[in-house]
């Protein structure tokens, strides 16, 4: 699904919605009409709803509930908040490594090297 333009992968999402929504309702024993009331939808609503067509979320959201469907829609949903743990091996992939061993103190290449101005006067006596 994800090789697909948004408004393709968007429309497969709510035709195969509306399949589970349909298939829910019928075993359920229910009419539209009947879920619909449930619902607090009209029937139109959710013969949109069940034939895939996009409609408003809260509408959509109410019949799930009416299903007992939004529950498991939630679930679906990933936290935000929490790391998977593909997430947390990705991250621990891309850390950098803790050194084994200390480090010798080093003189910079620039420390080394005399500067003007940092001469000494050599001490010949001629002065």
């Amino acid at each position: 699904m994800l090789s697909q333009l948004p408004e393709q992968a968007v429309n497969s999402v709510l035709v195969r919605l509306g399949d589970v929504c349909r298939q829910t309702r019928i075993s359920q024993n229910r009419t539209q009409a009947e879920q619909a009331e449930l619902a607090e939808i009209s029937l139109r609503a959710a013969q949109n709803i069940e034939s895939g067509q996009s409609g408003q979320t809260a509408i959509l959201f109410k019949y799930l509930l009416s299903l007992g469907l939004l529950e498991a829609l939630y679930r679906a949903l990933p936290d935000p908040n929490v790391v998977s743990p593909l997430e947390q091996l990705a991250m621990e992939k891309h850390k950098v490594k803790k050194p084994q061993r200390a480090s010798r103190n080093r003189k910079s290449v620039a420390e080394s090297k005399p500067k003007w101005g940092d001469e000494q006067p050599e001490a010949d006596g001629d002065s």
